[in-house]
């Protein structure tokens, strides 16, 4: 399939990538539970929007909060990182 579309995710696929990703991740816990109702809301606030360049400004903020949410996620498991944080906030909350 060709066209000036290929490669571009559909507000719908977005949305349920997006679904996926939060059970892939924290499965039905509670906070599993929030996000997704959080995300939810977001697309149905967003619902009737018509401008094209707006609709692709909250599909791109749609996609950036969950790669975050990704590396965020891979950086408790990781620990340098957790090191070099705890290094970082002992640093900027001396008083």
């Amino acid at each position: 399939m060709s066209g000036p579309t290929q490669g571009f995710k559909t507000t719908v696929q977005i949305y349920r990538d997006s679904l996926r990703l939060i059970k892939h991740i924290a499965g039905d816990s509670p906070k599993a539970q929030n996000i997704r109702n959080v995300v939810r809301q977001e697309f149905r606030r967003n619902a009737n929007e018509t401008n094209p360049e707006t609709i692709e400004n909250l599909k791109f903020n749609a996609v950036r909060g969950l790669s975050n949410y990704l590396v965020y996620q891979a950086s408790l498991k990781d620990e340098q990182i957790q090191r070099k944080i705890k290094e970082w906030e002992a640093e900027n909350t001396k008083n």
